[in-house]
């Protein structure tokens, strides 16, 4: 996909920052790939909905990328 060819050109660039925390693009391509796996092993499948619960930090990217890349579509839930 377009974000995983921009994470491989500058993987320890900041991709995110939320309040003094920070996650660069190797970490959120990686995470966002874990993500994508664990819901496909509990299920998920191309077409899916998937809710997603989180607060705006660092972890909320990366859960809606993985949604994204896992076939699904996001729900943002608040």
């Amino acid at each position: 996909d377009l974000f995983a060819a921009a994470a491989a050109e500058r993987p320890g660039a900041v991709a995110v920052r939320a309040g003094n925390r920070t996650l660069d693009y190797a970490g959120l391509d990686g995470w966002a790939d874990a993500v994508a796996a664990r819901l496909h092993d509990e299920g998920v499948e191309r077409g899916s909905v998937v809710g997603v619960l989180l607060e705006r930090d660092t972890a909320l990217l990366p859960a809606v990328l993985g949604v994204l890349r896992a076939g699904a579509s996001f729900l943002p839930l608040d």
